[in-house]
């Protein structure tokens, strides 16, 4: 029941962190005061300081939101971002399924990186390795509301903002598996 709560917590803190937060409170933290906010949060839940610094790492120097669409078109320029090096340098165009799919995953393994490497050093390199793991499946959390027509929570999530949702129940599933040493 307890990890069944922090899943959840974990997967409404992504999305606070993504912007609902300001949309609710309408108090803007700025990206990073978002970033720093939901690491505090989620290394308080689990108890652990260098959780936070780890995913604060991970948020800083990574970002999803180029990919977020999973292909759908987006309202303006694609977003900037270092992260879709990789997915052109392979010829995929931005905008379509695979330039997303692969810009997604590298992010969350980017992302996850920082977190991976300290629970290799405090728990077990399988650790580690089983949070490293999850950043593959990003695509497939922001697959669920392409797939499967959710509810709108209004001010809190809509559409495509729900993979924000799953990202989070993802990271706090693979915590979880990681830190108990599966």
């Amino acid at each position: 029941m307890i990890d069944a709560a922090i899943i959840l917590a974990c997967a409404v803190l992504m999305r606070l962190r993504g912007g609902a937060f300001t949309t609710l409170t309408r108090l803007n933290p700025g990206t990073d005061g978002a970033r720093g906010g939901f690491s505090v949060a989620v290394a308080a839940l689990f108890l652990s300081p260098a959780l936070g610094v780890t995913l604060f790492l991970g948020l800083i120097v990574t970002g999803w939101g180029p990919f977020q669409g999973l292909g759908l078109p987006s309202a303006g320029a694609p977003e900037r971002s270092w992260m879709r090096w990789l997915p052109e340098r392979l010829g995929f165009a931005p905008g379509t399924i695979a330039h997303d799919v692969l810009g997604l995953a590298q992010s969350g393994v980017v992302f996850l990186a920082p977190t991976a490497a300290l629970l290799a050093w405090l728990v077990s390199p399988l650790a580690g390795v089983t949070l490293l793991g999850a950043g593959p499946l990003w695509p497939v959390a922001y697959a669920i509301p392409r797939i499967v027509r959710l509810p709108t929570i209004p001010r809190f999530a809509s559409g495509q903002a729900w993979g924000e949702c799953f990202t989070g129940a993802i990271l706090g599933t693979a915590l979880i598996l990681s830190m108990k040493g599966l």
